[in-house]
């Protein structure tokens, strides 16, 4: 009966030591990047996501309803830089809030040192730029003549 409530305890405290550290961040649409990052204060997905603000390995940022759109909306823009790094058995989460519907509008760039990421239910869209043409005389998938922010 002792060893089975030592080993037990063991895996409990294993669990927490763990599990410790571990922090929740919060982003919203109106968020800025001085505030706490809570879920009453939460930071800009700006500054968030380009690894601006104190996420660690094992956190994970909880991204509020709403549309994310990319500011720079110009030819050759590739969405919001991505520059988090988890650690191998403590990935950085980024993901939606349970039940809410996030929208990201410019696509998303990943570069270094990001490794041990973890991105889940992000709906990532580019729409269209509508203040240039919408006629393409190049042909292909991605002609350059329509001036849109192809993102990746």
């Amino acid at each position: 009966m002792n060893t089975i409530k030592l080993a037990i305890t063991f895996l409990c405290v294993l669990s927490a030591t763990q599990c410790s550290g571990a922090a929740d961040h919060f982003v919203a649409v109106d968020g800025r990047p001085d505030y706490a990052g809570s879920r009453a204060a939460p930071w800009d997905l700006t500054s968030t996501l380009a690894g601006s603000r104190q996420v660690a390995p094992g956190d994970t940022v909880w991204v509020q309803a709403g549309t994310y759109k990319y500011p720079d909306r110009q030819s050759g823009k590739n969405g919001y830089p991505v520059r988090l790094a988890g650690a191998q058995g403590k990935p950085i989460h980024v993901r939606a809030v349970p039940g809410e519907r996030v929208t990201v509008d410019g696509g998303l760039r990943i570069e270094p040192p990001s490794k041990f990421l973890w991105i889940w239910d992000l709906e990532i869209i580019v729409s269209e730029n509508l203040k240039g043409s919408r006629v393409a005389q190049e042909r292909g998938s991605h002609p350059k003549d329509l001036d849109r922010p192809w993102g990746l």
